[in-house]
């Protein structure tokens, strides 16, 4: 059975794609999970990840911002900016996935995926958006 860190990746990876390409079409989605043989499963987990990612893209990059200081969303290397697109989607939008698995799978790709510093940047960034959220429940 595919993990759910297995379609993080392909998650990461295709958000990459489409940045690069600049195509954040339903036809790219289906192209991409095509290719990748993905199961029914990863599937469906990349769908509610990107039909989350198509409404609130906008809302997640101010966030980014707002988080990475003196950063701005067009210098973020691609690989950074896909992978925290992802783990704010679950972090916000997928209450199955706990806040601090969402953040070590993100620092994880990182380690992975990124530059040197991309594994301690994402964590600083998910590390302040988690205390923000976890400040704003405690108000409520």
């Amino acid at each position: 059975m595919a993990k759910r860190k297995d379609t993080r990746k392909n998650a990461m990876e295709l958000m990459f794609q489409m940045e690069i390409q600049n195509d954040f079409s339903d036809e790219a989605i289906e192209k991409f999970q095509e290719l990748n043989s993905l199961t029914v499963k990863q599937r469906d987990y990349m769908s509610l990840l990107f039909r989350n990612i198509e409404e609130r893209l906008e809302k997640v990059d101010t966030v980014i911002e707002e988080n990475a200081e003196n950063w701005r969303i067009q210098r973020l290397a691609k690989v950074d900016l896909s992978i925290l697109r992802i783990a704010l989607i679950e972090m916000f939008y997928v209450e199955e996935v706990p806040i601090a698995v969402a953040i070590n799978e993100a620092v994880s790709l990182a380690k992975i995926y990124g530059s040197d510093n991309s594994a301690k940047f994402i964590n600083g960034i998910l590390g302040t958006v988690a205390r923000k959220m976890q400040g704003n429940k405690n108000a409520t």
